[in-house]
């Protein structure tokens, strides 16, 4: 993942590459985008695995040993996160999605760990202090590239990847809300361990897409690409009265 992010650069960058993270020979601007799918496969499947363990019922151990699986994800997917992946590609929407999966497989530990009483893990407190302080954010600054999208004006071609964040970006938000709201759940009936202690500002509160602007955007930048076409239309009409009367 940091291979990767090198290859891109950074979301906090205002140019595109020249990352400071370790390059890798394998990896170059051909293949950068496959391999990047591939990982984000990955990460998906692992995230499905997790999801049917804590369906089966696990115990303390196992338990501990999901927390550990969540904590390796959420470090990779800080990494990924701060990846300028490119606006409207492949990669960007699969990573929208496992992002979103992540936080929802995130609450469904937090809701099992609530309904069992063998205390707080260690490893929970620890994934929760890595999510609050690092993930968030990234995830924070990851929706305003997100945003980008939206104020850049390269016309209808945009068009289809604006309806689909603003799509995704509320579902994300979502799933950080629940997550947040579960772990406060989780604390209150502790009653020794405070998880939401490295949890800023939720960012629902901060990030709000405006789809009526969107709408009306998408809706003008059609009849603006029509008119553009027109020209070209009534020129060939003109050659073929033309070419009429010559005959």
């Amino acid at each position: 993942s940091s291979g990767i992010n090198a290859e891109y650069g950074e979301v906090e960058d205002e140019t595109e590459g020249g990352s400071t993270n370790t390059r890798f020979t394998i990896l170059n601007e051909n293949n950068c985008q496959k391999v990047l799918m591939v990982l984000i496969a990955a990460l998906d499947t692992i995230l499905l695995d997790l999801e049917w363990c804590m369906q089966q019922g696990v115990g303390e151990d196992p338990a501990d040993t999901l927390c550990l699986h969540l904590t390796d994800l959420a470090n990779v997917l800080g990494v990924l996160l701060s990846c300028r992946v490119p606006h409207g590609s492949a990669a960007l929407d699969h990573l929208s999605r496992v992002i979103k999966r992540f936080y929802n497989t995130f609450t469904m530990f937090v809701k099992y760990e609530s309904n069992h009483n063998h205390g707080i893990l260690r490893s929970l407190e620890k994934l929760a202090k890595l999510v609050g302080s690092t993930t968030n954010q990234k995830l924070y600054n990851f929706l305003i590239y997100l945003e980008q999208t939206y104020g850049d004006d390269k016309g209808k071609r945009n068009a289809s990847v604006i309806k689909r964040q603003a799509v995704s970006v509320p579902g994300i938000v979502y799933a950080v809300e629940q997550c947040e709201r579960n772990l406060i759940i989780l604390t209150k009936k502790s009653k020794t361990v405070d998880l939401m202690e490295f949890f800023k500002r939720s960012t629902a509160r901060d990030f709000k897409i405006e789809t009526a602007v969107l709408e009306e955007r998408f809706n003008r930048e059609i009849p603006e690409a029509e008119d553009q076409d027109q020209p070209k239309t009534k020129k060939r009409k003109r050659a073929g009265k033309s070419a009429e009367n010559g005959a």
